[in-house]
C-alpha cells in the first residue's frame, strides 16, 4: 500500500512539473543596450535589472540566455522603447551599451 501512494504522488508531481515548464514561453528578439538616466515609464528611476520591451506588460519578469551583465539573467519589464530594436537592456555605463551592440536573445517569460 505504501508504494502504491508513492507512486501516486511522483506521478502528480511529474505532472505538476511538466504544466508548469510547458506554461513558460519563449520567444526571440533583437536586443540592446542603453545607459540614460532618468526615469522609466513605470514612474520609477533606471536600475540594475530593468528592461525596456514593448512587447509583454509592465512588471513581467523575464529570463535571457544572456545579457550585457554576463550571468546575470534576470530581469523585470520596468520600460517601453521608441523604435528599432525588441529588448532594451539598462545598463550603468555607454561604453557597456556599445560593447553589448545588437544581439539576439532568447527570452522565457
Amino acid at each position: 500500500m505504501p508504494f502504491r501512494l508513492t507512486a501516486a504522488l511522483a506521478a502528480i508531481t511529474l505532472t505538476l512539473v511538466m504544466a508548469s515548464s510547458a506554461t513558460a514561453r519563449t520567444m526571440y528578439v533583437t536586443s540592446t543596450a542603453y545607459c540614460l538616466r532618468g526615469t522609466m515609464a513605470n514612474g520609477r528611476g533606471v536600475h540594475y535589472g530593468a528592461v525596456a520591451m514593448n512587447i509583454l506588460p509592465l512588471g513581467k519578469r523575464i529570463r535571457t540566455n544572456r545579457s550585457p551583465f554576463g550571468r546575470h539573467r534576470r530581469f523585470r519589464v520596468e520600460d517601453r522603447i521608441g523604435w528599432g530594436t525588441q529588448l532594451d537592456f539598462w545598463v550603468p555605463s555607454c561604453g557597456m551599451a556599445y560593447a553589448w551592440g545588437r544581439r539576439t536573445v532568447r527570452v522565457r517569460y
